[in-house]
C-alpha cells in the first residue's frame, strides 16, 4: 500500500497537475473529470483528515463538483449510477466540513473549546441527516452473497453478506465511504476536543470497530461469484483505514492480508486502463 510519505507525495504532485491543468468548473464539466476528481479527492480528504490539515483541493472544488452531479442526477433520477454519484458528492462535502474542523482545532487557529463542541455536534447531525434522507431508491436490490462450497468460517468469516451488483454496484462504494468516514470522525473530532475517541464501547451502536466489521462485509460480498478482480480497486483509501480500526480476531487479520496482497498484486495503472 506504500508509506505515508510516499502517499503525501502522489497526493500533492496529483493536486500540482490538477490545479496546472484545470479551474474547479472545468474539472466538474465531463464525467471523465469527474471521476478523476472523485478518486483524487477520496485520498486527500482522509490523508488531511488523518494528518489534522487542510484538504489541497478546497471546498469550492468539492462544491462545483457536487452542483454538476446533482443537476445530472435531477436530469435523469431513475439513473442508479448519477443518484449516486450525487450522494456521493454530498457526502464528500460533509467531509470536507469535517477535515477543516480538524485542521483548525489542529493548528490552533483560535477556535475555544464550546465552538469545535458545536461545530462537531453540527457535523454528526449532518452525517445522520445525509443518511435519513438518502434516496430509498438506492439501497433496494441488494443481494445475497452466500460462502462458497467447502469455505469455512475461517476462511470467509465475514460471509454470508449482502451487496449490490450490476448499475448498483456504485452503492457499495458509496456504503464504504460513509462507514470509513464516521470512522474518522470518531476518532478525530474527539480528538480535536482533546478527548478519548470512540472506540470499543459495546452501547454505542456506531463503534469504530463495527462499521469496520460493516466495511468488511460488503467488501467481502461485492468479490462473490461472478465478479471482476478490479472491483477491490477503488477501496484503497477504506482498506488502509479499516487495517487500523478492525478488531484483533485472528481469522479476520488474516482475510485482511489476504485483501491488501490483491490490492498490490492489481496494482493501479494497468488495471484501471483496463476497467
Amino acid at each position: 500500500m506504500g508509506d505515508w510519505g510516499n502517499l503525501m507525495q502522489h497526493r500533492n504532485a496529483a493536486t500540482r497537475v490538477i490545479r496546472k491543468l484545470h479551474t474547479p468548473e472545468s474539472m466538474a464539466q465531463t464525467p471523465e473529470n469527474r471521476l478523476i476528481f472523485g478518486w483524487l479527492s477520496r485520498f486527500d480528504i482522509y490523508a488531511s483528515m488523518m494528518a489534522g490539515h487542510l484538504a489541497q483541493l478546497d471546498r469550492l472544488w468539492s462544491t462545483r463538483n457536487r452542483e454538476y452531479q446533482e443537476l445530472e442526477a435531477m436530469q435523469d433520477p431513475a439513473n442508479i449510477v448519477l443518484v449516486v454519484e450525487a450522494a456521493t458528492a454530498f457526502l464528500r462535502d460533509l467531509a470536507m466540513n469535517a477535515s477543516a474542523l480538524v485542521a483548525k482545532r489542529s493548528q490552533n487557529e483560535g477556535l475555544s473549546d464550546p465552538e469545535v463542541e458545536s461545530q462537531s455536534l453540527m457535523l454528526r447531525k449532518q452525517y445522520a441527516d445525509w443518511w435519513a434522507e438518502l434516496n430509498p431508491i438506492l439501497l433496494l436490490e441488494a443481494e445475497e452473497v452466500p460462502r462458497p462450497p467447502g469455505a469455512t468460517e475461517e476462511d470467509e468469516p465475514f460471509l454470508p453478506s449482502r451487496a449490490y451488483t450490476g448499475p448498483r454496484m456504485a452503492v457499495n462504494y458509496l456504503l464504504l465511504d460513509y462507514y470509513a468516514l464516521k470512522i474518522l470522525m470518531n476518532f478525530q473530532l474527539p480528538i480535536a476536543l482533546e478527548a478519548e475517541p470512540i472506540t470499543d464501547d459495546d452501547e454505542n451502536p456506531h463503534d469504530s470497530g463495527s462499521l469496520a466489521i460493516k466495511c468488511c462485509k460488503i467488501l467481502s460480498a461485492m468479490q462473490g461469484p461472478g465478479s471482476k478482480p478490479y472491483v477491490l480497486l477503488p477501496t484503497q483509501a477504506q482498506l488502509a483505514l479499516i487495517a487500523l480500526w478492525l478488531p484483533p480476531v485472528p481469522r479476520h487479520r488474516a482475510w485482511l492480508k489476504k485483501q491488501l496482497a490483491k490490492m498490490e498484486e492489481l496494482g493501479y495503472a494497468l488495471k484501471t486502463a483496463q476497467i
